[in-house]
């Protein structure tokens, strides 16, 4: 029953941070520049989320203007990048730098909660538990589920609609070729600057939806979260088939934000590692996702050196080649 709470806990914590990979994808691979701002821009959504459901703010809406605060956040990251012509990780860290003293300013003290039933996830539980007779917890984690599956469907139909647009392929574009892409008429610092603001408003949203499962927002809540993040990324693109399309894409995206989250809680509760050893296992999780192409390849490479060694195999069929080459000249003749 214990495992089968924490996978069941883990699919929906991998919902819900498969809006950081998301986020993520959009700059590290879409765009080819690693932003850093991410980790600011994760902790200022869920501060702002967090402050405005204290003060009695419905929950979507304070949703909403954290995806603003968000996009604000990666809006400047841009706007520094391109105009100041600043490298773009010495911009995210120090937007990182200026958000923690800003969540500060707007939580009016290091950490802030607010009670549970102005959550989002509130009317969910209570309709799985009162209408459907589900036991309180597993309302609860069920609850974190069903509302992951339609805040990463909503976004993920967005972005792939939006991709699929002229100017979504002027984004995908620059971060393919600037040069190329400048010289045939696109504005690459617009397409740089919606990039980093698509990226920011879906993590600023995904740190307003952790801090109601968590229940508690801090300022130090984005530390960690570009790792989890890129390890949710990469155990995606290892289980991601060739040529796919940003559908497919953002679904495996996805999907590697679950498995991660599962392993993880699975190794936790056997007992192997203890919860303070979080960090640690993402990067053992994160270089064993890195290396599993590579060690795949290597293991194809010797099965083909193998097969062409072993039992003559080889030399039957250049024999076999080298007769029919012979008798053909013969007739020939």
């Amino acid at each position: 029953m214990t495992f089968f709470t924490s996978i069941y806990g883990g699919l929906g914590q991998g919902l819900l941070y498969a809006l950081v990979a998301i986020g993520i994808f959009l700059t590290f691979r879409v765009m080819k520049h690693p932003d850093l701002t991410c980790e600011g821009s994760f902790a200022f959504g869920g501060a702002l989320a967090m402050t405005l459901i204290f003060n009695g703010v419905p929950a979507i809406l304070a949703m909403l203007v954290a995806m603003f605060g968000g996009a604000a956040a990666g809006f400047l990251t841009g706007i520094i990048h391109t105009k100041l012509k600043i490298d773009g990780i010495v911009v995210g860290l120090l937007m990182t730098m200026a958000l923690f003293s800003i969540n500060i300013f707007v939580m009016g003290s290091s950490s802030i909660s607010a009670p549970m039933e102005n959550f989002i996830f509130t009317p969910i539980r209570q309709l799985f538990s009162n209408v459907f007779g589900m036991e309180p917890f597993y309302a609860h984690l069920t609850s974190h589920i069903f509302m992951g599956l339609i805040v990463v469907g909503l976004i993920i139909t967005g972005l792939y609609f939006l991709y699929k647009t002229s100017f979504g392929l002027s984004i995908r574009a620059t971060g393919s070729n600037e040069l190329m892409s400048r010289a045939n008429g696109v504005n690459t610092d617009i397409t740089k600057i919606t990039a980093l603001v698509l990226s920011n408003a879906i993590i600023a949203l995904a740190g307003a939806l952790i801090v109601q499962h968590q229940s508690v927002a801090d300022v130090r809540s984005g530390a960690g979260v570009l790792v989890i993040g890129l390890a949710a990324l990469v155990i995606g693109e290892v289980i991601m088939p060739k040529n796919a399309n940003f559908l497919v894409k953002f679904l495996c995206i996805t999907a590697g934000s679950i498995i991660y989250f599962v392993i993880t809680s699975l190794i936790i509760v056997s007992g192997l590692m203890s919860a303070d050893a979080t960090m640690l296992l993402t990067a053992v999780i994160t270089l064993a996702a890195l290396c599993a192409p590579k060690l795949k390849g290597l293991y194809r490479s010797r099965r083909k050196k193998s097969g062409s060694n072993g039992n003559g195999t080889t030399g039957v069929t250049d024999t076999s080649k080298t007769e029919q080459v012979a008798s053909a000249n013969g007739g020939a003749e």
